[in-house]
């Protein structure tokens, strides 16, 4: 069912992609995201430390820039240095790795409860291309503002700042921490689709590091006509309605503005969720009508903004 499901929103995304007039074209537009969820009580935490991290971008462009997060940070995050590089499959950079800067500046504090975007970087990526974001962490972070399930590992290292630098991983885990987003200035006209959903799209239990989520293979897919960036926003167990507590994140219809809204060149979102609303709500689930009532506040809240919804 799941596979039939992640399928049928590809059909139904090539039958719509031609119905509907998309917005203007952003100078930016979003080629990668990870949705961050509230940590739990165990949530990992960092002091004196790297944190490289492996992606893939969806779309071609001339500059890049990361939105960094401490959305669920309950004081200022320290980072002491970012870099950015373009990677190979297995994380190794290529080329020249490049300081991502913020107002100019190598280091920044973020506040409590906030996010924050960088300043562009002159890095040429292609579609479907690995990069590497290395964040020195120089003081206790407390909990962090995570994406849980990444299906990728992430590196940490010893004590020290080696974002310029190999290193050997004192660990590694399998989270996205403290950045939600990449954005890129595109080389062609570039339109955005956000998968918006829970597990079946964060691709829980999909091969780590392989690219298997059913939004990577849209992506892989779309490449063939060119034109389209494919950002996930999903959140493995995230309801429509009701707030899924740590791991599980705040209900579709809270999370809408920032993990939808605010990816910039959106024109498309693809919505696969309720069944989470039915499953963890045994005691007192919602109706057919409660959940249709939650569509329906997507589909009006995407439309005057000239967002399809699929």
């Amino acid at each position: 069912m799941k596979r039939l499901a992640g399928l049928a929103f590809v059909v139904l995304l090539g039958a719509c992609t031609t119905l509907t007039q998309a917005p203007a074209q952003s100078q930016w537009v979003g080629v990668w995201g990870a949705s961050p969820t509230p940590p739990p009580a165990n949530a990992k935490t960092f002091d004196n430390q790297t944190v490289r991290q492996v992606l893939r971008v969806s779309a071609a462009g001339s500059k890049v820039r990361v939105r960094f997060t401490n959305e669920y940070g309950d004081k200022p995050l320290s980072i002491g240095a970012a870099t950015i590089s373009l990677a190979a499959a297995d994380g190794a950079p290529i080329g020249k790795t490049l300081d991502i800067t913020f107002g100019g500046s190598k280091s920044v504090s973020i506040p409590a409860k906030s996010p924050l975007v960088s300043d562009a970087v002159d890095l040429p990526v292609k579609a479907l291309e690995n990069i590497s974001i290395s964040l020195f962490l120089p003081t206790a972070t407390g909990p962090c503002t995570c994406h849980p399930q990444a299906t990728a590992v992430s590196f940490i290292s010893e004590p020290g700042n080696f974002t310029m630098s190999a290193f050997t991983a004192a660990s590694t885990f399998n989270s996205r921490a403290f950045i939600s987003g990449v954005e890129v200035e595109p080389v062609a006209p570039t339109k955005v689709i956000v998968t918006f959903g829970d597990s079946i799209t964060d691709g829980t239990r999909s091969t780590n590091d392989g690219n298997h989520r059913w939004p990577d293979v849209l992506a892989q897919r779309l490449q063939a006509q060119g034109g389209y960036s494919v950002v996930n926003a999903a959140i493995s167990g995230n309801r429509v309605l009701s707030h899924g507590g740590a791991m599980f994140g705040e209900p579709a219809l809270s999370r809408f503005d920032r993990d939808v809204l605010s990816v910039p060149g959106v024109s498309y979102i693809t919505v696969l969720e309720g069944i989470n609303d039915i499953g963890m709500g045994r005691a007192n689930p919602p109706s057919a009508e409660d959940i249709i009532a939650g569509y329906r506040q997507i589909i009006a809240r995407a439309h005057p903004r000239g967002i399809r919804v699929i």
